[in-house]
Protein backbone atom coordinates (compact mmCIF):
# COMPACT_ATOMS: atom_id res chain seq x y z
CA UNK A 1 0.00 0.00 0.00
CA UNK A 2 1.42 3.25 -1.09
CA UNK A 3 0.35 6.28 1.08
CA UNK A 4 0.21 9.94 0.10
CA UNK A 5 2.88 11.79 -1.76
CA UNK A 6 4.91 14.66 0.12
CA UNK A 7 3.67 17.14 -2.42
CA UNK A 8 0.20 16.11 -2.31
CA UNK A 9 0.10 16.98 1.67
CA UNK A 10 2.33 20.33 0.59
CA UNK A 11 -1.19 21.29 -1.47
CA UNK A 12 -3.59 19.95 0.40
CA UNK A 13 -2.10 21.95 3.34
CA UNK A 14 -1.03 25.04 1.55
CA UNK A 15 -4.00 27.31 2.98
CA UNK A 16 -2.89 26.44 6.48
CA UNK A 17 -0.64 28.82 8.45
CA UNK A 18 3.04 28.16 8.66
CA UNK A 19 3.38 31.27 10.58
CA UNK A 20 2.05 30.36 13.86
CA UNK A 21 2.86 27.38 16.35
CA UNK A 22 0.98 24.69 17.07
CA UNK A 23 3.63 23.01 19.97
CA UNK A 24 7.31 23.61 20.63
CA UNK A 25 8.33 21.75 17.19
CA UNK A 26 6.18 22.13 14.81
CA UNK A 27 3.85 24.76 13.15
CA UNK A 28 0.33 24.28 11.81
CA UNK A 29 1.02 23.34 8.65
CA UNK A 30 3.11 20.52 9.86
CA UNK A 31 0.53 19.50 11.88
CA UNK A 32 -1.97 19.18 9.21
CA UNK A 33 1.07 17.48 7.11
CA UNK A 34 1.36 15.30 9.90
CA UNK A 35 -2.44 14.13 9.73
CA UNK A 36 -2.49 14.16 6.05
CA UNK A 37 0.28 11.24 5.63
CA UNK A 38 -1.11 10.15 8.64
CA UNK A 39 1.12 9.92 11.10
CA UNK A 40 -0.20 11.50 14.24
CA UNK A 41 2.32 10.29 16.39
CA UNK A 42 5.99 10.10 15.70
CA UNK A 43 7.28 7.20 16.80
CA UNK A 44 10.15 9.19 17.91
CA UNK A 45 8.06 11.00 19.86
CA UNK A 46 6.28 7.90 21.02
CA UNK A 47 9.71 6.37 22.18
CA UNK A 48 11.16 9.21 23.82
CA UNK A 49 8.41 9.43 26.27
CA UNK A 50 8.49 5.58 26.97
CA UNK A 51 11.88 6.11 28.36
CA UNK A 52 10.62 9.05 30.05
CA UNK A 53 8.42 7.13 32.08
CA UNK A 54 10.85 4.74 32.60
CA UNK A 55 13.43 6.88 34.26
CA UNK A 56 11.21 8.33 36.10
CA UNK A 57 10.16 5.26 37.78
CA UNK A 58 13.73 3.96 38.22
CA UNK A 59 15.07 6.67 39.87
CA UNK A 60 11.90 6.97 42.23
CA UNK A 61 12.54 3.39 42.81
CA UNK A 62 16.43 4.61 43.64
CA UNK A 63 15.11 7.15 46.16
CA UNK A 64 13.34 4.20 47.95
CA UNK A 65 16.51 1.84 48.17
CA UNK A 66 18.85 5.11 48.45
CA UNK A 67 17.84 6.58 51.43
CA UNK A 68 16.86 3.07 53.79
CA UNK A 69 20.60 1.96 52.84
CA UNK A 70 22.41 5.33 53.79
CA UNK A 71 20.52 4.98 57.01
CA UNK A 72 21.52 1.74 57.02
CA UNK A 73 25.40 2.68 56.57
CA UNK A 74 25.42 5.30 59.13
CA UNK A 75 24.14 3.54 61.33
CA UNK A 76 27.04 0.22 60.80
CA UNK A 77 29.58 2.87 60.82
CA UNK A 78 28.39 4.23 63.94
CA UNK A 79 28.31 1.23 65.52
CA UNK A 80 31.85 0.35 64.69
CA UNK A 81 33.29 3.64 65.65
CA UNK A 82 31.39 4.25 69.12
CA UNK A 83 30.27 0.76 69.90
CA UNK A 84 26.91 1.94 70.09
CA UNK A 85 24.56 3.63 67.81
Amino acid sequence: MVGPSFLEAVEHCKDVSNDTWADDERTHQDVCIDKFMGDDESFMTETFELFWVMGLLISLAGIVFIIPLSIYLLLSWRMQRYGHY
